[in-house]
C-alpha cells in the first residue's frame, strides 16, 4: 500500500465519522455503564470501612500480624535433617496418592451412571 493510498482510506474514514458521527460512538448507557457498576460496587465497600472502623493504620497492622503467621507456619527450628524432611515428602506423597485415588474410585463409580444417563446409549432413559 503507497502513502497515497493510505492517505486516501485515512482521509475516506475520517470523512465517514464526521457524516456519521452517531455510529462510531457508544451510546451514552454503553459508555456510563462501567462508571455506574465501578460506584454501586464501591459504595458497599466504602460504608462497610466505616461500619468497621477501617482505617490505613488498622490495615497496616493487620498485614504485619499476616507476615507473623505466614512466619509461623515455616518455622525455622523443624525439618533441619533429612530424616525430618523424609517424613514430610512421604506425608505429601501419601496426600497425592490418596487425592489421585479417590478421583479414580469416584471416576469408576461414576462411570455407569454416565452411561446409564446418555440419551444416545439408553434411548429409553
Amino acid at each position: 500500500m503507497s502513502h497515497a493510498d493510505f492517505q486516501t482510506e485515512t482521509n475516506a474514514v475520517h470523512d465517514a465519522k464526521v457524516r456519521l458521527r452517531g455510529a462510531f460512538e457508544r451510546p451514552l448507557v454503553g459508555r456510563l455503564m462501567p462508571w455506574a457498576i465501578a460506584i454501586i460496587l464501591l459504595i458497599p465497600l466504602i460504608l462497610g470501612a466505616f461500619a468497621f472502623g477501617a482505617t490505613p493504620t488498622r490495615f497496616a497492622e493487620g498485614l504485619s500480624r499476616l507476615a507473623g503467621i505466614i512466619a509461623f507456619m515455616f518455622p525455622p527450628h523443624i525439618w533441619t535433617t533429612w530424616m525430618e524432611w523424609q517424613e514430610v515428602l512421604e506425608g505429601l506423597g501419601q496426600t497425592i496418592v490418596m487425592a489421585f485415588l479417590g478421583t479414580l474410585l469416584g471416576a469408576a463409580a461414576l462411570l455407569p451412571l454416565a452411561l446409564l444417563g446418555a440419551k444416545n446409549i439408553i434411548p429409553f432413559g
